[in-house]
């Protein structure tokens, strides 16, 4: 019977380690997006421009290869963004709110797919990304559940 226990504690001493591993892995993942979303809307100097070798080099591709290839494919959304400007939607805006406030937008990946159909510029996008980032916290979690509130408000003066 102890033998069972010790072996139940080691397979969770371990559990714990992967959790933690995979924990820093995902905050290295997010790290690295941010810095490349960061170039792709300019940089601090407003000219910078993220090119698909950036994201190559950045060791996104071995770290998450889906979020590269997004991020890969956003590069292309974004250049062609310069000749035609994207607008939100406002079903799209809409959808991706209640999407953040329910839970079921949780990580930046699923914004991505807005993007490449055209439907939500890049403005609303990285402000998008920053409360799915934010609602990992307390503080974001209380500030998204207001703004659902007000937004269940006005919801019908929000044309589709």
């Amino acid at each position: 019977m102890i033998a069972i226990y010790e072996a139940n504690q080691i397979i969770e001493s371990g559990n714990a380690q992967e959790s933690q591993a995979e924990a820093e892995r995902k905050a290295k993942v997010r790290q690295i997006e941010s810095e490349l979303i960061y170039k792709l809307g300019g940089g601090a100097n407003g000219t910078d421009k993220l090119t698909g070798p950036d994201v190559l080099r950045s060791g996104l591709l071995e770290e998450d290869p889906d979020r590269a290839r997004a991020l890969i494919n956003e590069v292309h959304t974004r250049s062609r963004e310069q000749v035609q400007p994207i607008v939100t939607q406002p079903s799209v805006a809409i959808a991706i709110e209640k999407g953040i406030r329910d839970g079921s937008i949780s990580d930046e990946m699923q914004l991505y797919k807005y993007r490449e159909r055209g439907a939500l510029s890049f403005e609303d996008f990285s402000r998008y990304r920053n409360e799915v980032a934010n609602r990992r916290t307390p503080e974001g979690r209380t500030l998204i559940e207001t703004k659902g509130k007000f937004l269940d408000g006005i919801k019908h003066q929000i044309t589709k």
